[in-house]
């Protein structure tokens, strides 16, 4: 017997097959990405805090010289830190390369939050000492939270 072509048996088993594979493969693909934005996005905001400390470090003149006593978990807006903004960083050369932001014509550098695709520069860095001991103290740097855009 010639046959030319499939029977409609095994097209639908052909796309049954299909179908199954598509359900199981795509779910994980989608967590992969996700998760990947995911550390995309940790990886921007350590390199801004990285950047904030190293703009510290060349104005110290800029930052309080007494913290209010420091708490881990207070990070809201306060006058015990110096107040850069993304933007700032970026126009002053200490936040660059071509993984953390897009060059456009008209605004010069621009950081992107991978998440949401929405621009990262107007988000406030707070800049502080850990402690008020002069001989043991280092900057600390973090981004104020009610300024994260999700």
């Amino acid at each position: 017997m010639n046959r030319k072509g499939m029977t409609l048996v095994e097209l639908l088993a052909v796309i049954a097959i299909m179908s199954i594979l598509t359900i199981l493969v795509v779910p994980s693909i989608i967590k992969i990405r996700n998760e990947t934005l995911v550390d995309d996005y940790n990886n921007r905001i350590e390199m801004i805090k990285n950047a904030a400390i190293e703009w510290g470090n060349d104005n110290l003149n800029l930052i309080p010289k007494t913290v209010s006593e420091y708490n881990e978990e207070d990070k809201s807006l306060n006058d015990s830190c110096a107040h850069p903004t993304v933007a700032h960083l970026i126009e002053n050369g200490y936040l660059k390369g071509a993984s953390s932001t897009k060059d456009t014509d008209e605004e010069g550098s621009v950081m992107i939050n991978p998440i949401t695709g929405e621009e990262m520069n107007e988000l406030l860095v707070c800049i502080r000492y850990d402690s008020n001991d002069l001989l043991n103290r280092k900057l600390v740097s973090y981004i104020i939270e009610e300024w994260i855009i999700w």
